[in-house]
């Protein structure tokens, strides 16, 4: 490591390990990314006015450690013995086929990462839900049938909202279902995504609930 950064102290054992593990792996992990809005960036569209976009923050990151296997979003079987991780990101639309096919790799002691949207800003920007466009996913995604196996239930089309932590917008509105939530708020305080953040902005949160037939131990992040 050539520089730390005394600010960033509190990462110094992340930071230590994660060196470490790059040196002491010869192949890097495979990570699958099933994703319904597009990761890794792309070169546009001139003549409909696009301009290029460069790949998300978390995609590069990821491709520092990992190794990347996109994944389309008909995938008929997934191997957890090739694939460690499935990063599932905003799987608008998503086939019952493919729902089935994730619940047999989390069966068979795959890792589901999965990141659901009641409503995805980036697929909005992106002309998501537009059929005169053609273009972009649903801005709602959420695992209907695997969520229900599972015990837990998220409703996609609804969004949270607390007065308590809404946001004031730049033309003096107030978003109640955009959240700004102090380092208090946060439920994991020796969390090492969340313990060094003043404050989380979350655009239109959705909830999760546990049903009767959840039977496994959860943490909230």
């Amino acid at each position: 490591i050539p520089f730390l950064d005394p600010m960033q102290e509190t990462m110094l054992e992340y930071e230590l390990s994660s060196r470490i593990a790059e040196v002491s792996i010869a192949d890097k992990p495979k990570i699958g990314v099933m994703a319904g809005v597009n990761l890794q960036g792309g070169a546009g569209n001139p003549m409909m006015g696009q301009r290029m976009s460069p790949p998300w923050v978390i995609y590069q990151q990821m491709q520092q450690n990992f190794e990347l296997v996109d994944i389309p979003m008909e995938q008929p079987e997934i191997d957890p013995e090739e694939i460690k991780v499935l990063f599932l990101f905003h799987p608008a639309g998503i086939s019952p086929a493919t729902e089935f096919a994730i619940d047999q790799y989390l069966l068979k002691g795959g890792t589901v990462v999965a990141c659901l949207d009641s409503y995805s800003v980036a697929a909005q920007m992106a002309g998501g839900g537009n059929p005169m466009m053609g273009t972009g996913a649903a801005t709602t995604s959420t695992l209907p049938r695997l969520l229900k196996a599972w015990g837990v239930e998220f409703e996609s089309g609804l969004t949270l909202a607390a007065p308590v932590h809404a946001t004031q917008l730049s033309d003096n509105r107030t978003g109640l279902a955009v959240l700004s939530l102090p380092q208090e708020a946060t439920p994991q305080k020796d969390s090492v995504i969340t313990r060094d953040h003043e404050s989380v902005i979350l655009f239109f949160p959705g909830g999760f609930t546990r049903t009767e037939a959840c039977n496994f131990v959860y943490e909230s992040l």
